[in-house]
């Protein structure tokens, strides 16, 4: 696809300068991975169930799900936003300042 071709154009001689490779991980609206990135998963998976000394397809079948439900909870916070509430001022009026033991 064209975004793909862009995104490869994009990042290219970054990584060739850096020796490496560069696989464009898109996914459509509706949940559709690109060719690459379904390759880059069988990838991961091959690599990580010689690691395990697991079986491909019980070791995919534990990536594809991972991996769905990290892009669906990033795509919903994007649409959505953090449900984390943020305190401003910890107990200060202008919020400028934070006591020692609060600094994290």
């Amino acid at each position: 696809s064209l975004k793909v071709k862009q995104k490869k154009r994009m990042y290219q001689k970054a990584v060739e300068d850096r020796r490496g490779q560069f696989t464009p991980f898109v996914v459509s609206v509706d949940g559709l991975l690109h060719r690459e990135a379904n390759h880059f998963i069988k990838h991961i998976a091959a690599s990580l169930a010689i690691k395990w000394e697991k079986s491909y397809a019980d070791t995919v079948g534990f990536v594809r799900p991972r991996l769905s439900f990290a892009i669906e909870r990033s795509a919903s916070l994007c649409l959505r936003g953090s449900r984390v509430k943020w305190r401003c001022g910890l107990g200060f009026e202008d919020g400028a300042a934070l006591p020692a033991h609060h600094v994290v």
